[in-house]
């Protein structure tokens, strides 16, 4: 009686002559014999995403998947988004992911970024410029970033794919890079919103931060200016209480572990720092001495003159002060924000800014320990 061959297998020669059996052959499974990169991104975020992906296929020569939810070429009409991206985040073996504003709020970038923590996968965040690193939080946070400041910062992450998957792309199309960049350089500079809001005098405008400052949350990040003459002294009330306020903040975020610094900027155009204004100095060191804070109040003197004082408060607030002069009759007036894109803003702007035009000062001596030349 002949034996009966198995369906799954098929008959197939040997040298001997003899006949024996060998398991067809399996089909290899969609999507898994070429390593995945993962882009992880917000919504307001897509062009950048969509324009690295691109930009990926063609440095790998479509040797590499790359997943981008925003790009019609990963999500097909009729998929399940959720467990398309699901599968994608499994499979994969970097994720990179867009840090700006927007994925700062991100439930699905939080999400994507913790499972791929979880999982083991390489985590790359990719800082936009209007983003303050600083900022970054778990899991982002305990991973080496890459803000995106120039074509460079994506010839690094190139090198970085290298690395981990054993190959050696080289870069190509410089332009698409240019291009990547350039769209996450500009995205968020237009679309500030602020609430302005005109104080009738000095006493209310140093009230309205005061309140601001109380109503800041733990997580607390203070960064002033000075830079014009300072008028506010030992019989200015108002002055006085904005200092203990910023004090009293910065040392319940010490107590709590949390970031919190109080950076004083002085304009000075001759590197001597006048009386007046060390007397402000000593008023706000004092402060926060008093409330065991004294290592976050920090002293720039400025080489430059900006005629804007700024404080920001955490991640949501900011008071930006348009000082008028000696001889404008005019009130000073401020705007009272409520956007995060905008304390980015004003973070990278101290950092590219005001930061390589100032020397950081040693609060006892006053005298230079740290140039930004």
């Amino acid at each position: 009686m002949p034996r009966k061959v198995r369906p799954s297998a098929r008959r197939a020669r040997i040298p001997s002559g003899g006949w024996a059996f060998a398991p067809l052959p399996s089909l290899p499974r969609r999507g898994v014999l070429k390593p995945t990169v993962f882009i992880s991104h917000a919504t307001a975020d897509a062009e950048v995403a969509v324009s690295l992906r691109r930009w990926l296929l063609s440095v790998t020569a479509n040797a590499v998947d790359v997943f981008a939810s925003a790009d019609r070429q990963s999500l097909r009409l009729g998929d399940l988004w959720p467990s398309s991206i699901a599968a994608a985040l499994e499979r994969s073996e970097i994720v990179l992911v867009l840090v700006s504003p927007a994925s700062d709020s991100s439930a699905w970038v939080s999400f994507e970024a913790g499972y791929a923590l979880g999982a083991g996968k390489l985590l790359i965040p990719l800082v936009f410029p209007a983003f303050n690193p600083d900022r970054l939080r778990l899991p982002l946070q305990i991973h080496q970033h890459q803000v995106l400041h120039g074509p460079e910062a994506l010839e690094t992450v190139l090198e970085r794919i290298n690395a981990a998957l054993g190959t050696a792309f080289r870069v190509t199309h410089r332009e698409a890079l240019l291009e990547i960049v350039g769209s996450a350089a500009e995205a968020y500079t237009d679309h500030w919103p602020m609430n302005a809001l005109a104080l009738p005098s000095r006493e209310a405008m140093y009230t309205e931060i005061v309140r601001l400052i109380h109503a800041a949350s733990p997580e607390v990040h203070i960064r002033a200016t000075t830079a014009i003459r300072q008028r506010g002294g030992p019989d200015d009330a108002a002055y006085l209480r904005y200092v203990e306020a910023a004090a009293a903040k910065c040392g319940e975020a010490v107590r709590r572990g949390s970031a919190a610094d109080y950076t004083l900027f002085i304009y000075s155009a001759d590197g001597r720092i006048p009386p007046d204004r060390e007397e402000a100095i000593r008023t706000r060191q004092r402060a926060f001495q008093r409330n065991g804070a004294e290592d976050r109040f920090i002293v720039y003197r400025l080489r430059d003159h900006w005629l804007l004082n700024v404080l920001t408060i955490g991640d949501d607030h900011a008071i930006i002060t348009f000082p008028g002069r000696d001889s404008d009759p005019k009130v000073r007036h401020a705007l009272r924000v409520s956007s995060p894109e905008l304390v980015a803003k004003i973070n990278h702007w101290f950092a590219e800014c005001v930061r390589p035009l100032s020397d950081r000062l040693d609060l006892e001596t006053l005298q230079v320990i740290d140039s930004g030349r």
